[in-house]
């Protein structure tokens, strides 16, 4: 586990688990600039077919449609929240104040 795992505080990761228990996705969608071009990164934990998938999406704004131009592409499925939780925190760039805002907006939704 990393620091970012070990930081997620029993009440996020609570909050999160029941709005996967909901059937609800946690989506975040951050834009940036990369070399002075619209970027977009996208990052979902969602319940599917009994298993919770990963996602990650970086990619200029203007290839959005073009996934092999994407500068990563990340589909992962896991047994339990932990082993996603675990994923997404070594290898992915999300922040645990990047899942309370996507959580926040999750329940907005």
């Amino acid at each position: 586990m990393t620091e970012r795992l070990l930081s997620l505080e029993p009440a996020l990761r609570e909050a999160i688990k029941r709005a996967l228990a909901q059937g609800r996705t946690v989506w975040l969608t951050r834009r940036y600039e990369h070399e002075g071009e619209a970027a977009v990164r996208e990052y979902f934990l969602k319940p599917l077919d009994g298993r919770l998938r990963v996602g990650l999406d970086d990619y200029l704004e203007r290839y959005e449609d073009a996934t092999d131009l994407y500068f990563r592409y990340v589909r992962r499925s896991f047994a339990g929240l932990d082993a996603a939780l675990a994923f997404t925190a070594e290898q992915l760039p999300v922040t645990v104040e990047d899942l309370r805002a996507a959580l926040s907006a999750t329940g907005r939704r």
